[in-house]
């Protein structure tokens, strides 16, 4: 069981990096909160405004409070007492007042993990990984004279986030309270398309630590309520949920 354990965690926190990881998206405690072979389904909705790092071609501007929108619906499992995985599918936008840019919510997907590293009857303590995927585009005649692009007819937004938090969950009658620092990542490509010729750019995050907290509370036997604000140099993210255990 121990060497399982770690093996999963080193796993987790030393080869997930690899990946492409994009706005803050809603995480939830950083503990596992199911029993082995639990599962449940939820509803999560979050919004988020952030700053992100626009680069290429000799260009490197700040793209100003790109806001977005995130309707999940969330299936999650309990691999281990210790251990759950949690896969999310649903629908995102972006919007974003520097470009006048407003993209309609389309295809989303992402996942996360959470692992308690050490539980006690008062609190547990744990960590998480969690990926997201958006991809929005909106057609328009764009401005782009401050970048000395001219105009553009098309702007599309291709993005990965990747989030990975540590933190208590505090237990009490009813209802839990967690929360705790995390690394929020952005990796994604924005395309603008001019004179039918499409010019493609990086985006970064503005500022990568923040922190965060939480509430569940216990609806019932079987349900829960979720709220929380992330916070990070550069944005904000605001969310909440409700989950069916069975």
């Amino acid at each position: 069981m121990f060497r399982k354990r770690w093996f999963i965690i080193i796993f987790i926190f030393f080869f997930a990096p690899m990946f492409e990881a994009k706005a803050i998206d809603f995480m939830g405690p950083p503990t596992a909160e199911l029993k082995q072979g639990q599962w449940d389904v939820g509803f999560i909705y979050s919004f988020s405004e952030m700053d992100l790092e626009v680069s290429g071609y000799g260009i490197s501007e700040t793209l100003k409070d790109l806001k977005s929108n995130r309707y999940w619906a969330n299936l999650g499992y309990g691999l281990e007492d210790w251990c759950e995985l949690n896969l999310r599918l649903g629908a995102a936008d972006a919007e974003a007042d520097d470009l006048d840019f407003d993209g309609g919510a389309d295809f989303a997907w992402g996942f996360n993990t959470k692992i308690t590293f050490a539980s006690d009857d008062k609190i547990d303590w744990g960590a998480l990984f969690q990926m997201s995927w958006t991809k929005t585009d909106d057609s328009y005649n764009y401005d782009l004279s401050e970048w000395g692009l001219g105009t553009s007819q098309s702007v599309e937004v291709d993005a990965y986030e990747m989030q990975i938090a540590v933190g208590p969950t505090l237990k009490m009658e009813g209802w839990k309270l967690y929360g705790g620092p995390f690394v929020h990542l952005v990796e994604g490509d924005l395309d603008v398309k001019i004179a039918g010729v499409t010019v493609g750019f990086d985006l970064d995050e503005d500022s990568a630590f923040g922190g965060y907290v939480g509430t569940q509370i216990d609806l019932a036997e079987s349900a829960a309520l979720y709220v929380e604000g992330q916070f990070t140099g550069g944005g904000y993210g605001i969310g909440g949920g409700i989950v069916w255990k069975f």
